[in-house]
């Protein structure tokens, strides 16, 4: 059984650190990047270096798009959907306010939600009666407790990007992680303050008909 079918198969077959790292890299993408620099040193041949780098490149971009991808099938969080009829939920929600204008308003949840070991609430914002955002809120919430969540969240959805320029709603927060998909961003941060972890599920689309409706 030659090297580079060793790699493809599962643990068993590993018959030496050198193959056991790089199965660990095939099966476990997150590990890959910190044990990168260590494989290099233990790959003792060209080849199997080349070998290496290969599978790495190749899984952590497979890993990537199809966790972006991801974000999109869910289209929301749990049962509440961006896009989605603000009537689905009616048995389910209560009117909290208007926002900026008449057909913007606010709603929440009835009853609370659980992620993990945390209870947190969710509100959904609303335009002409379709869902813009879903906000959840996980109030009391240590900075461990958001560290957590957001690496919950990098393991579902990828990678993260910083917010590079902050809206004044977002300003409470040190930092806004932002996952952007073809059909809805996740917008995450934590207010120190606060004791304050948010999520918020947003319609990519929602933006640019708003503006269209006002021209």
């Amino acid at each position: 059984m030659n090297n580079l079918v060793k790699l493809t198969l599962m643990p068993l077959y590993a018959k030496n650190e050198r193959n056991r790292l790089c199965l660990q890299m095939a099966l476990m993408p997150d590990l890959a990047f910190v044990l990168f620099q260590h494989l290099l040193i233990l790959a003792k041949t060209t080849f199997m270096k080349t070998i290496c780098i290969f599978l790495l490149v190749i899984i952590s971009s497979v890993a990537f798009g199809q966790s972006v991808e991801e974000l999109d099938n869910k289209g929301g969080f749990k049962d509440f959907k961006v896009g989605e009829a603000i009537d689905t939920y009616k048995d389910k929600i209560k009117f909290t306010r208007t926002l900026e204008n008449a057909d913007t308003k606010l709603y929440l949840v009835k009853d609370r939600v659980s992620v993990k070991t945390y209870t947190g609430e969710v509100e959904l914002k609303v335009y002409k009666e379709k869902v813009q955002e879903v906000i959840v809120s996980f109030k009391n919430s240590a900075k461990p407790d958001f560290e957590d969540i957001l690496a919950s969240l990098k393991t579902l959805y990828g990678e993260y990007q910083l917010v590079k320029k902050k809206t004044p709603a977002q300003e409470q927060f040190e930092k806004v992680y932002n996952w952007i998909g073809k059909k809805i961003s996740l917008q995450v941060g934590y207010d120190e303050n606060k004791k304050l972890t948010e999520m918020r599920f947003i319609d990519q689309k929602n933006g640019l008909n708003k503006l269209k409706d006002e021209f």
